[in-house]
């Protein structure tokens, strides 16, 4: 989303959307509106720290350059734990640490995710790249444990473009919202019709819709005799008699998708499995739906992230004496790591741990650097989550203590031999990757100069002609011999929160 800053006496004091941003249009969420306590949250770290000391940066910076110097020189390995990131330039950055440090890889995480649904969307069409969805344009919407109005996906952007629909001054045709869901969700309070369907259950109900749809000749692609030998075992008749749903609705329900193919939607949850995400693709494609996907403002994916496999593995070689050092890029994987992997254990193992955080946490507890890293608000940095638009964001205050952005840290030790930190560093950086991947590429007539200074006033850059390919539905995704009742998956409890982990796909790159 973009934002605008107002400030006081050169202080940041309140947070609103852009106007002007094509994508949240002046709206921001709760979590937008709330970061700004982060900024003057009092437990922020105020300095470097080494062993529980002060220390200055340029000491610091010395020591951990030699150091990493010696790992590579050892043949052990660098760990960096990060999130995953949909900034082209510390993508970039990231790539360049590793060459600069041959031995250094990067683990990524995230703890709220949708990669059930981008993998399920890999298997369809080749690609983990989400087309957009116009809300606007659906005449009927199914939602299947989807709180796409509240906390999935853009949810601003969904908000409003859905809606729009239901807005007296515009028009009076509105449109109708279907929630399958087993808890109250806000997106289910604000439905014309709500079912009670369990999670475990959704595969089943959609596979029960399809057969509906095809045995009423309603698909408007061929179906193969196979999947439909699959369907034929599933009846939505059948379905709603076993779970004692209101066979009115389900009803309306059908009878509206088919009555308004190409006009509906059927969207999953992101915590539903990967084959019910297989199969809403397929049911779209039945029906035609696939016409309100928007491929020109398509969500990038910001790379695959590390699964359960991958972390074991991790801490496997770090008890292994393999890894020579490990580097937490503003995460805390101590607390969010499941407790079985015993990382926190691990790291007694690795000879440097460092910490680059805002304030001190679990992970920082046995560091041998802890490095205190700029707020948002007080770094430059850029965006591109969306396909046609590219974001920039510039500081709005100066670093309130002897903190320095997370990038500026890395980019220092790798320019070790080469230039010593500046307050510029990945400014300077930030505006020569602009130049090489958005500016060289849009052929204008204004110099960069120009353009950069545009581009910061307004906060983004629409780009054209970006629309992500659109691929054929892969039919071999449709997983014949999957069982529900069978297959239901696992979580793995993260303190407070889960990683939705389904063992089938463990081994393909995707944290589930």
């Amino acid at each position: 989303c973009g934002i605008l800053i107002k400030t006081r006496e050169g202080r940041p004091i309140k947070i609103d959307g852009n106007d002007l941003h094509p994508i949240n249009q002046g709206k921001t969420c709760s979590v937008g509106q709330a970061s700004i306590y982060d900024l003057y949250d009092p437990s922020r770290l105020q300095h470097p720290i080494k062993e529980n000391r002060k220390r200055d940066w340029d000491t610091i910076d010395s020591e951990i350059i030699k150091q990493l110097d010696e790992t590579i020189a050892s043949g052990k390995k660098i760990a960096i734990i990060a999130n995953p990131t949909n900034s082209p330039t510390e993508k970039k950055l990231l790539k360049e640490f590793k060459e600069r440090f041959s031995t250094a890889e990067v683990f990524s995480y995230e703890l709220f995710n949708n990669c059930n649904k981008k993998y399920a969307w890999n298997q369809s069409y080749g690609t983990a790249d989400l087309p957009a969805i116009k809300w606007n344009k659906a005449e009927v919407i199914l939602s299947l444990e989807s709180d796409f109005l509240a906390k999935e996906g853009n949810h601003l952007e969904a908000t409003r473009l859905f809606t729009k629909r239901r807005d007296i001054m515009e028009s009076d045709n509105f449109n109708r919202l279907y929630v399958a869901e087993g808890g109250l969700s806000l997106t289910g309070a604000n439905s014309d019709y709500r079912l009670q369907v369990r999670p475990d259950t959704q595969y089943d109900f959609v596979l029960s819709l399809m057969s509906a749809v095809v045995s009423r000749g309603e698909s408007i692609i061929n179906i193969d005799p196979v999947v439909k030998k699959k369907l034929s075992n599933y009846s939505i008749e059948k379905f709603v008699k076993k779970w004692k749903m209101d066979s009115l609705k389900v009803n309306y329900l059908l009878e509206d998708l088919i009555k308004n193919k190409g006009k509906s939607i059927v969207t999953a949850g992101d915590v539903l499995q990967s084959e019910v995400h297989v199969a809403v693709n397929l049911l779209n494609e039945m029906l035609g739906n696939t016409v309100l996907y928007d491929y020109q403002s398509a969500y990038l994916n910001s790379g695959k992230q590390t699964n359960f496999d991958g972390f074991q593995k991790l801490v496997d070689d770090m008890n292994a004496g393999k890894y020579g050092m490990v580097i937490h890029y503003d995460v805390n994987p101590v607390f969010h790591l499941p407790s079985s992997l015993n990382y926190s254990e691990a790291l007694g193992n690795v000879a440097t741990v460092i910490s680059l955080v805002d304030s001190e946490n679990e992970s920082t507890i046995n560091d041998s650097y802890t490095l205190p890293i700029n707020h948002s608000f007080e770094s430059w940095g850029d965006a591109h989550a969306r396909a046609n638009i590219y974001s920039l964001r510039q500081p709005v205050i100066a670093p309130l203590y002897n903190s320095r952005q997370k990038e500026a840290i890395l980019l220092t030790w790798i320019y070790s031999s080469a230039k010593s930190y500046t307050e510029d560093i990945y400014h300077q950086y930030l505006m020569e990757s602009c130049r090489e991947n958005i500016y060289n590429n849009m052929n204008l007539a204004i110099n960069f100069k120009s353009f950069w200074n545009t581009a910061l006033h307004d906060g983004f850059i629409e780009l054209k002609n970006s629309s992500i390919k659109k691929t054929a539905f892969d039919l071999t995704a449709f997983d014949l011999n999957y069982n529900s009742e069978e297959s239901i998956g696992f979580g793995l409890l993260l303190n407070d929160s889960y990683f939705i982990r389904d063992g089938r796909f463990a081994n393909n790159g995707w944290l589930q």
